[in-house]
């Protein structure tokens, strides 16, 4: 008989930092991912790393899929959070400070002083090339913040339309789970007063699916703070299910769900949301 009970994967860190223009970067060791099957034995070396949707030489914030199955089939799969960006390069080279310190002041011409007048001349042609590209830099900032008006005007009503869809698709997104998280406590409940665990275990595979293909939905949005609370909640959400889905009882199941704490999860991105609102004045 194969076992009902799915993998356990557990990561240490949902949001990992990737350099810009690496492909080959170890996933799971900047993420800390490991993982047990039901009996309590090491199956790290079979998790999978799906980063298809990463686009490595583009900075911005991805998903990666880990999955995992145990030798009875039975499957597992959690998302992490992919920021590719710049790499930080802080070793600065001083080797033009060594430039300035082997020079000897020039042997004087005997009796003549006529390197004076050099100096004077090349002080005079620094100095008006100076003011020369002075002159020039700012004129060129004024043309420059000319055009940032005009094209700031254009876009003004255009950017505010996409604000304001922006948020509608992060209110959407939001609605879909607070009622994944209705439907988790309603199954946890039908469970502890039916104690029918077919039932539960179907109602659970449902919810992983639906919690995938939101997910999903959030990958493709713009990315910014309530795009970011979504994503870390929706991946709460999905250890929270696989915890209460390896629940031997309905007590157990209840209790897995009261310690995830979901509901201070969804005040998190209500605030993100309402401040985001406020900032676009919307």
């Amino acid at each position: 008989m194969n076992n009902l009970n799915a993998p356990q994967i557990r990561v240490q860190n949902y949001d990992i930092y990737l350099n810009l223009g690496y492909h080959q970067q170890n996933i799971l060791a900047l993420a800390g991912v490991t993982a047990v099957d039901y009996h309590g034995n090491n199956i790290s070396q079979g998790l999978n790393v799906d980063d298809r949707q990463v686009n490595y030489d583009v900075a911005g914030q991805y998903r990666i899929i880990v999955s995992v199955q145990d030798q009875e089939g039975n499957y597992a799969q959690t998302a992490i959070n992919a920021i590719v960006q710049q790499e930080n390069n802080s070793n600065l080279s001083n080797t033009r400070l060594n430039n300035n310190q082997n020079y000897s002041n020039p042997p004087r011409a005997p009796r003549s002083k006529k390197w004076i007048f050099w100096v004077i001349g090349l002080v005079l042609i620094a100095t008006g090339w100076a003011f020369w590209r002075q002159n020039q830099q700012q004129n060129q900032a004024l043309q420059d913040a000319q055009s940032s008006v005009s094209s700031l005007s254009s876009a003004s009503a255009s950017n505010s339309s996409s604000n304001s869809q922006s948020i509608a698709k992060i209110s959407d997104v939001n609605k879909d789970l607070q009622q994944q998280i209705s439907a988790l406590k309603d199954t946890v409940q039908k469970y502890k007063s039916d104690n029918d665990r077919a039932t539960f275990e179907n109602e659970i595979n449902q919810l992983k699916q639906q919690n995938t293909e939101l997910s999903n939905k959030i990958a493709q949005m713009d990315q910014n703070n309530a795009t970011q609370s979504l994503t870390k909640t929706v991946n709460k959400l999905s250890d929270t299910v696989d915890t209460i889905a390896q629940a031997q009882s309905a007590d157990e199941a209840q209790q897995a769900l009261s310690n995830a704490n979901l509901t201070n999860s969804m005040d998190k991105i209500t605030e993100a949301i309402n401040s985001i609102k406020d900032k676009l004045g919307l």
